[in-house]
């Protein structure tokens, strides 16, 4: 094993190492979703902020010196964010019926006295009369379906990459560009100051504008670690040493405040900052050890399989909850809708984990050698 990263392996293995990362991203995605004590609280830390962060990192500024260019972005972000967000959605609307109707989700009210996790899992009896204007909110990142939640990220992600292109459009006129960082740090304040004080409550854009002001200094971050010397010519050593410091700082951060970026819960912007810098260089580290290990084809096909498992993996949950309501005592079949999961010690858990990826996994290899379904669905 070479003991040198050099910058032309770097240069090689660049999106290689991106591609992993997003796979231990999308996995820990999972993992907090089953709710295991310390565990989730763990990667709610970074999680989807280092995906943020690596879309920034991906994102080529060259689109923003032109109208062709700023057209071609707009285009790219519609095939591979809009497209899919309203596909996804309309799939899961036509379902949702069908799921309440076999107990997958629930519009019993005795739902709420089992203790749910969240509430996700009590959907009402939506009307045909009601589809069309469910559709039409989709086409604007507005109310996902239930099970398909997390394509929230979809939409902050698609918003966010504008309001950066925006704001670096207007800085390069005036030849300010660095000072994107305040701008990033200003947006941030005042993301978490209309969070905080619970202003514009009324408005259905609050949370999703909230979600563009706290993002957007990740996208800034992550376009500026690409100018970053700590990931050039650094021995294995040393990501071993970055690896453990980032744990254990992360580790005891963890005690002192919780993220929730899709809920807009960040404890305040200077520790929302902290363990989101902190949670890039654990997973680059860990992405870095990876990808000189066997295990680098798997990270590296869910890297390239994120949308599926993000879609498919709490739907893959009911598997595991099923299992649990035949072996458990509890005999009201509600607990199948029990949302994200029902029971969820280490060891549940871990089998959570293991269908929500593995299933969707699966469905990718089958229907992603279909086009229509690897371009709209992102198979």
């Amino acid at each position: 094993m070479n003991t040198m990263l050099t910058e032309k392996n770097l240069i090689n293995e660049r999106d290689d190492t991106l591609d992993i990362m997003k796979g231990l991203c999308i996995l820990f995605v999972v993992i907090g979703h089953t709710y295991t004590p310390v565990i989730s609280n763990f990667v709610y830390l970074f999680h989807v902020a280092v995906f943020f962060m690596i879309s920034g990192y991906c994102f080529n500024n060259k689109y923003l010196d032109s109208w062709k260019g700023g057209f071609n972005l707009l285009k790219k972000r519609l095939v591979s964010l809009w497209i899919p967000y309203v596909a996804w959605n309309l799939l899961f609307l036509l379902l949702q019926n069908f799921f309440l109707k076999i107990g997958l989700i629930t519009n019993d009210k005795h739902y709420f006295d089992l203790n749910p996790l969240t509430n996700y899992g009590f959907v009402n009896f939506l009307p045909i009369r009601a589809f069309p204007k469910t559709i039409l909110k989709s086409f604007f990142f507005m109310n996902c379906r239930p099970f398909v939640g997390g394509l929230w990220f979809l939409g902050g992600l698609f918003f966010v990459t504008f309001t950066y292109s925006c704001i670096e459009v207007f800085l390069k006129k005036l030849k300010i560009e660095k000072f994107h960082i305040i701008i990033s740090v200003i947006l941030l304040c005042l993301g978490y100051f209309i969070d905080l004080k619970d202003l514009f409550s009324n408005f259905g854009i609050t949370k999703q504008l909230i979600i563009i002001f706290e993002t957007e200094i990740l996208f800034c971050i992550g376009n500026n670690i690409k100018n970053c010397k700590l990931i050039r010519d650094i021995p294995t050593l040393w990501v071993i040493i970055v690896l453990g410091v980032c744990f254990l700082f992360l580790g005891i951060l963890m005690s002192f405040g919780r993220i929730s970026i899709a809920s807009n819960i960040i404890t305040n912007p200077i520790y929302y900052i902290i363990v989101s810098v902190l949670g890039w260089y654990f997973v680059w580290s860990l992405s870095k050890l990876i990808s000189l290990c066997n295990l680098k084809k798997f990270f590296l096909f869910c890297g390239n399989k994120t949308i599926p498992i993000l879609v498919l993996h709490t739907l893959a949950f009911k598997l595991v909850t099923l299992i649990q309501y035949f072996v458990s005592t509890e005999k009201d079949f509600v607990v199948l809708a029990l949302f994200p999961v029902f029971k969820n010690n280490l060891l549940w858990s871990f089998l959570y984990v293991l269908v929500g990826v593995g299933i969707p996994l699966l469905f990718s290899l089958i229907f992603g050698r279909f086009n229509i379904s690897k371009k709209i669905f992102r198979f």
